[in-house]
């Protein structure tokens, strides 16, 4: 009998392990660049809300918004 407390755990730890993965990772212009927070440039908040806020950030001259 599998234990579902430890499935889940389970689960979760192989997700947490695909969202690091693709952490830090900016897609621009179809190439993948490895990129740090300090290298994006904070431009403006776009909204703010219960679910978190969304700015615009700037990357060597290419916008973009952040969650």
């Amino acid at each position: 009998v599998e234990d579902p407390i430890l499935k889940g755990k389970e689960d979760m730890n192989r997700r947490y392990k695909a969202v690091c993965a693709h952490s830090h990772i900016l897609r621009i212009r179809g190439k993948e660049i490895r990129a740090k927070l300090e290298d994006l440039k904070f431009v403006m908040e776009i909204k703010s809300g219960a679910f978190g806020n969304v700015s615009t950030y700037s990357y060597n001259g290419e916008l973009m918004a952040v969650k």
